[in-house]
């Protein structure tokens, strides 16, 4: 395999690369030997036709937010790093999509029903997270109550 991805026999780009790595130059002679102008056309054509999968992105963004709604009370900042980490991730995507990669084309008329409840999963797994943390890892309940003790803990954190 290459820089730009797996060997194609059947391109005369990929002929003259191997020709190239190898150092053999007899198969870069003769009719097959282009200028580097258009090699280099080429190889930017043949690394546009490797489509990039948009749902990767979908799960590399949605495993991050669940990250984020976990980790919300142990470091406050956690949503403004992910509002960053979105940011970097649309400048990514958009550099794919104009400069090098289309995504594989599908049908869609917005988030799917499965992305939704996904989502709302991740939500409420975060919320009882901090409140499981705010309540047997912090003086809030004494403060409140008077007494840590887990007849006290335990009523706060099924009523939060």
């Amino acid at each position: 395999s290459s820089a730009f991805g797996k060997w194609r026999p059947s391109c005369c780009c990929c002929r003259r690369r191997r020709a190239s790595v190898s150092g053999d130059h007899s198969q870069a002679t003769g009719p097959s030997a282009l200028p580097d102008e258009l090699t280099t056309a080429c190889e930017l054509l043949l690394d546009k036709q490797d489509p990039w999968d948009v749902l990767d992105t979908a799960n590399d963004l949605s495993v991050h937010f669940l990250i984020t709604s976990l980790t919300t009370v142990i470091y406050p900042f956690a949503p403004l790093l992910f509002l960053a980490h979105l940011f970097v991730e649309f400048k990514m995507d958009l550099f794919r999509l104009f400069d090098r990669r289309q995504p594989k084309p599908r049908a869609a008329s917005g988030l799917p029903k499965a992305w939704v409840h996904i989502f709302q999963s991740y939500v409420y797994i975060g919320a009882l997270s901090n409140i499981a943390i705010v309540t047997w890892r912090t003086q809030l309940v004494e403060t409140f109550f008077g007494s840590g003790e887990v007849g006290y803990r335990l009523p706060f954190f099924s009523t939060t």
